[in-house]
């Protein structure tokens, strides 16, 4: 991979950690306008002036993990996923809480010409609760459809590439195909989900494509914890066999000490099976446990982009691309003398560690009579 291709590939993970950083930074500001008013979980400041930055981290973070290489192919396919479900997690948003979905039934069931007679016996002001469901279903309906005319572009794109290749001999992975098969199931889900069951698709769309989203992420967190252990440039050897696979996820997850990418899958899991359960019992609301989630994929990008800065400095080293530091001992001076040299017969110098000066005019001295020299390693 080039400089450009893998500084790019940092920018984007950096973007991501930057998208949620300024997300909490508006919710947390209207919170604060709100009197600390904490709502029911992030995604109802949708419904607030939070609704522009929700809309376009969502979106943006989504292109950015579908732009992202994975490390793994595996793991290209599951950011891919990812970000497709992060853009719908945009577009389609959470109800506006009992109370409210509540109401719009209220209204439907006594809509008719004593409507307005009913609905002032009710205390329900039903014009208004049905115009924002109108907005809302038409902001979906229209949304998706772009989005959906998108994914249907990209993915006639992806069969085109891969039938090319298979014509011209070249070899096409089964992960792809697989990943392709199950990307044109979800397409054809979506599509008739927003045209055939509107109403359901709208209700449950955005919960369903957030736990996918915490889903991807958390197996590319467990993805990158096994590349660690193991060395292997793909995941299908974890599933090379029940007792091969049980042996690479022990070693990866529960071998002390643990790395940076176990700890974060197991503090994933620790968040769903605590926070989870204490929302469940009505201890803490969805918010609460939605930043935790949150926090928790910001640092997997953080250790992530340390990771692979770190492997990238590793390798250039290994090429020589970047010089080892030496000690001020084997320091050869410009003069040619140095504290554990020995003369050359060119006139040059040369230390302990290999490093030779080769120059003229100079007598192999210690003194810097105006020579200059250029330096070579042995």
């Amino acid at each position: 991979m080039s400089d450009i291709e893998t500084k790019s590939y940092r920018y984007l993970r950096l973007t991501i950690v930057s998208l949620l950083i300024g997300l909490g930074v508006a919710v947390l500001h209207q919170t604060r306008r709100q009197d600390f008013l904490i709502l029911g979980s992030i995604s109802a400041y949708y419904y607030t002036p939070v609704q522009g930055i929700f809309v376009g981290v969502l979106m943006a973070a989504g292109v950015c993990m579908i732009a992202l290489k994975g490390t793994t192919e595996m793991e290209d396919i599951l950011l891919n996923f990812a970000g497709m479900a992060a853009a719908v997690v945009a577009i389609v948003p959470t109800t506006r809480g009992e109370d409210f979905e509540t109401a719009v039934r209220a209204c439907r069931q006594h809509a008719g010409p004593l409507l307005t007679e009913q609905a002032s016996y009710d205390d329900l002001d039903c014009p208004t609760v049905e115009a924002l469901a109108a907005a809302t279903r038409a902001n979906v309906e229209n949304n998706m459809t772009g989005l959906l005319v998108i994914g249907f572009l990209v993915l006639l794109v992806g069969v085109v590439f891969a039938w090319l290749d298979l014509t011209w001999g070249v070899l096409v992975s089964r992960t792809y195909l697989w990943g392709l098969g199950i990307s044109i199931v979800l397409w054809g889900i979506a599509w008739v989900g927003l045209w055939v069951f509107t109403d359901a698709f709208i209700f449950y769309t955005h919960h369903a494509a957030a736990i996918l989203l915490f889903i991807c992420i958390f197996v590319v967190t467990v993805a990158n914890a096994l590349r660690r252990d193991v060395r292997e440039s793909s995941l299908r050897l974890v599933f090379a066999g029940r007792s091969a696979a049980l042996r690479h996820l022990r070693r990866a997850l529960l071998t002390w000490p643990l790395g940076s990418y176990a700890w974060v899958a197991w503090a994933m899991v620790a968040a769903v099976v605590v926070a989870g359960g204490m929302f469940v019992r009505g201890v803490i609301t969805l918010f609460w446990l939605e930043v935790v989630l949150a926090s928790l994929f910001l640092v997997f990008w953080l250790v992530q982009t340390v990771d692979l800065l770190r492997d990238e400095i590793a390798g250039q080293r290994q090429k020589g691309r970047i010089a080892q530091p030496r000690p001020a001992s084997e320091v050869v001076l410009a003069g040619g003398a140095t504290d554990s040299g020995a003369a050359t017969d060119g006139g040059g110098w040369t230390d302990s560690g290999g490093w030779t000066a080769v120059g003229g005019g100079g007598d192999g001295g210690g003194a810097d009579d105006g020579a200059h020299y250029c330096f070579a390693r042995d």
